[in-house]
């Protein structure tokens, strides 16, 4: 805080500010996170008076912003969080006093109140850490491998440290099998106003304007931040069957998938391209349902069997010539043996699941009607 305060306690004295806003905005059907620009009175505490920009005002533009609410020729002091407007200002403004001081008391307490659910990988392991990862990321999503892998195919990941995991890529991110740990975009209202700057500062342009988001099941160390990071980088180069380098290995493992298919279509005894579609998807469903959440053996075989009946039930139900997704956003259609009360509830249990699966298939690579 300036010497100043403590010396005139008196003087008017006011704090501004401009900085990533913690909320997303919209307009004309676009949605997007905006810029605040805030003005607090930090001799009583009055205000703040607050908008928020598209985009970050210039200082021609931010002096011509506090003009309006402070006029030109007023005597007093302002204080800047940011170190490059004090020139500027002081420009603008001859009548003020104007300084740096990084925590204004009154800025502070009310930047403090619209802190909101963020994460930020330069708070918590530092900037030269942070930008392997917020570049690699903006490569992956330009490469955009969703676009080129099957959807039917997991891939095996080795880590440095020797840990073998499986790695399922969607539309827009991946997740880390087992680890629970994904990437997407889609979620830019979390993402801490330092990375913002960070991304800003390094001039990384991502598509749509959008940022990667980590969901997480568990703290992110240092190393799966680096494992991650290399992760990126290698999905946006894999074109062949593997890429290897800095003791990490990602390669295309698809052969269990093609067994799960396979072991579907052999139970219903059928071999149609809608069977096959309808295996294919409800594999599909059971990855991103492994993924979710973390489930033991005895889940997966359980529920293995129940997406054997309503594979057969689907096939028995409709006829149509093409996969026809709407049949899941109904109630289901029992056409075979009475199944026991235990397995029948199950059975509806992972309908449900199926149907929340179909109903967000926006986000996801997954087969449409």
């Amino acid at each position: 805080m300036p010497a100043e305060w403590r010396e005139a306690p008196g003087v008017k004295t006011y704090s501004l500010t401009q900085r990533w806003s913690p909320g997303l905005a919209g307009r004309e059907g676009r949605v997007f996170r905006p810029h605040l620009v805030a003005l607090v009175d930090e001799s009583d505490g009055h205000g703040p008076l607050v908008e928020l920009v598209e985009n970050a005002l210039r200082p021609a533009a931010l002096a011509r912003w506090l003009a309006d609410r402070i006029g030109k020729t007023q005597a007093a002091r302002l204080w800047v969080d940011d170190a490059n407007l004090v020139g500027p200002m002081s420009m603008y403004f001859p009548k003020l006093a104007v300084s740096w001081c990084a925590r204004p008391p009154q800025m502070t307490e009310f930047l403090a109140g619209l802190a909101g659910r963020e994460f930020s990988l330069v708070d918590h392991f530092g900037a030269d850490q942070a930008l392997p990862f917020y570049g690699a990321a903006r490569d992956f999503y330009a490469a955009k491998p969703w676009e080129r892998l099957p959807k039917e195919e997991a891939l095996a990941f080795r880590d440095a440290g020797g840990g073998d995991w499986s790695v399922v890529v969607f539309e827009f991110g991946f997740y880390v099998v087992d680890q629970d740990l994904g990437v997407r975009l889609h979620e830019p209202v979390y993402l801490a106003a330092s990375d913002l700057d960070l991304i800003d500062r390094a001039g990384l342009v991502y598509p749509s304007g959008e940022y990667p988001w980590l969901y997480l099941s568990r703290p992110l160390d240092e190393e799966w931040l680096a494992n991650l990071s290399w992760l990126l980088g290698a999905l946006a180069q894999l074109q062949e069957e593997t890429v290897e380098s800095e003791g990490c290995r990602l390669a295309r493992a698809s052969e269990a998938r093609r067994v799960l298919v396979q072991a579907l279509l052999d139970y219903w005894g059928k071999r149609s391209q809608v069977a096959r579609d309808l295996a294919a998807f409800l594999v599909d469903f059971l990855q991103h349902w492994l993924t979710a959440r973390r489930r033991g053996q005895r889940n997966f075989e359980r529920t293995f069997q129940e997406l054997h009946w309503i594979g057969e039930d689907y096939l028995a139900s409709v006829k149509k010539k093409k996969l026809w997704l709407d049949y899941f956003r109904g109630e289901p259609n029992f056409t075979g043996p009475a199944l026991a009360e235990k397995d029948r509830q199950a059975y509806l249990k992972t309908w449900k699941l199926i149907q929340a699966f179909v109903n967000r298939g926006g986000e996801l690579s997954v087969a449409r009607s």
